[in-house]
């Protein structure tokens, strides 16, 4: 009977050798037109319609704060020649990167080793494209993630084959619009062997590209192995609400009555008033009210007429809350707090930077999901051992940085030269400046981690008698002893 411990050793020959299930085939198969999925450019077009109000607010955000994120690349298996890495910056690789630091610690580091700025990896996201830059290149990708769920990047090849038998090295990098690319397949029915692109819907100008020179990166769906999953998808009535509520208010102000005042004429007087005598009083009425001037002043009417007040119906005062509701909901889709777009009735500093945490904090898993996909379809190209990352997006805190700079410096372990690099400024380089402090009288614990005095010094533990000094012994004659 097999052992708890023999469910995590591999399959025997036999096993791996049985015809492989329906089921599993399904789930491993990465292949769209096999699934039936026809219709991603027609979903993808609607969920672009929806790039407007909060949710352009709250992608644009995410794209533009993505995009400011520096990118970095190591190398696991390159000796170790300098550490480059603060201690807050290792923190940030092993919470978001753990596997980039298994992979170092496989091979005798604690982090990987930086990756020069001459090297193909390192020009290909200096030089996207001829177009791109890395930035803009950035900001499409997020956008096309919020939106769609999908991203797709199509690579240009050099002519150098690729090292792990995918395609070629690429040149340059294009992400394609999700609304002009679908899989291809020479038949119905049949695997898929490529990618069709149509630029704007333009049929004259379609191409079909092979199937290793556009990479897939998406967010995990519910409903399918294949596809992606936007959070509109997730949030698609919380959406229509917002845009719903956004038309009918505009539909209200638009097609509306918005009077500011209600002019009631005397019924014996003006019984059937005609257009003639409404368009006389209605302009007597601006004459008076109208102008800087005639702010605040009373309103005397005639005889038979009252002046009162048009108030804002319930339903009318009611968009307020309704809209806000679904404006926090919307933005709650992609985790931006209102108060990064400066909608905040407490304006102050605590609440601007707990916002700007709260973003950071969720764009920091993204930045990692998007690095492992360039680690895996892409840096692997290179050859292995290469790995990618991200700056964290959550804002470092000065008080925070400044008491931790205290405490080493109170412990020894930063001298002042350290300190004026962090801020800055040029070192001293003297043999002072470059050695931390302790207070004087600091003494250890333990009585026998004291250490020693030298042994030239007087009074050190030798474990030999000390020589004797001849001018403290008497020069006498041995016969004069006797």
């Amino acid at each position: 009977m097999p052992s708890f411990l023999d469910t995590f050793q591999p399959f025997p020959a036999v096993a791996q050798a049985a015809p492989a299930s329906p089921v599993l085939t399904a789930l491993t198969t990465l292949d769209p037109v096999q699934r039936n999925i026809r219709n991603t450019i027609r979903t993808a077009r609607e969920q672009v319609f929806h790039f407007t109000e909060w949710n352009y607010v709250s992608i644009d955000w995410l794209a533009w704060r993505f995009s400011q994120l520096c990118p970095y690349f190591g190398s696991v298996s390159a000796p170790r020649t300098r550490q480059r890495f603060t201690a807050a910056e290792r923190q940030h690789l092993r919470q978001h990167y753990p596997r980039v630091v298994r992979q170092a610690m496989a091979y005798g580091h604690d982090t990987p080793e930086p990756l020069e700025a001459s090297h193909p990896i390192v020009q290909l996201f200096e030089n996207v494209n001829q177009i791109d830059w890395y930035q803009a290149f950035a900001y499409e990708l997020m956008m096309w993630l919020e939106l769609t769920g999908r991203c797709y990047i199509w690579m240009t090849n050099s002519a150098v084959p690729s090292r792990n038998g995918r395609g070629y090295i690429p040149a340059e990098m294009h992400i394609v619009p999700t609304t002009w690319i679908e899989p291809y397949a020479e038949k119905p029915g049949m695997p898929q062997t490529g990618w069709v692109i149509t630029p704007e819907g333009d049929y004259t100008r379609r191409e079909i590209v092979a199937l290793e020179d556009v990479e897939f990166l998406r967010y995990k769906s519910p409903l399918s192995k294949w596809d992606g999953f936007s959070p509109l998808q997730g949030g698609s009535r919380w959406t229509e609400n917002a845009e719903s509520i956004e038309m009918s208010r505009q539909m209200q102000f638009r097609n509306g009555g918005n009077p500011d005042v209600l002019v009631e004429l005397d019924g014996e007087v003006h019984s059937n008033p005609s257009r003639e005598v409404i368009d006389r009083v209605k302009e007597m009425v601006m004459q008076r009210t109208s102008g800087l001037r005639r702010t605040g002043e009373p309103l005397i009417s005639p005889p038979g007429m009252k002046y009162s007040k048009w108030s804002n119906t319930p339903r009318e005062m009611d968009y307020e809350t309704s809209a806000t509701q679904a404006r926090d909901a919307v933005l709650a889709l992609r985790g931006t707090p209102k108060v990064l777009f400066g909608i905040t009735e407490d304006v102050n500093r605590a609440s601007i930077e707990g916002a700007n945490i709260i973003a950071g904090q969720n764009l920091d898993p993204k930045a990692a999901y998007i690095a492992g996909f360039f680690h895996e379809r892409i840096l692997s190209r290179f050859g292995q051992g290469f790995c990618m990352w991200f700056d964290s997006a959550v804002p470092k805190d000065a008080a925070e940085k400044r008491a931790e700079q205290q405490f080493q410096f109170a412990c020894g372990a930063l001298s002042p030269d350290e300190i004026r690099i962090a801020a800055g400024m040029e070192p001293f380089e003297s043999p002072a400046s470059q050695s931390g402090y302790l207070p004087s009288g600091l003494m250890p614990l333990d009585p026998e981690a004291m250490p020693e005095p030298p042994p030239d010094e007087p009074g050190a533990d030798t474990g030999e008698d000390p020589p004797e000094d001849p001018e403290d012994t008497e020069d006498t004659d041995p016969q004069e002893d006797a």
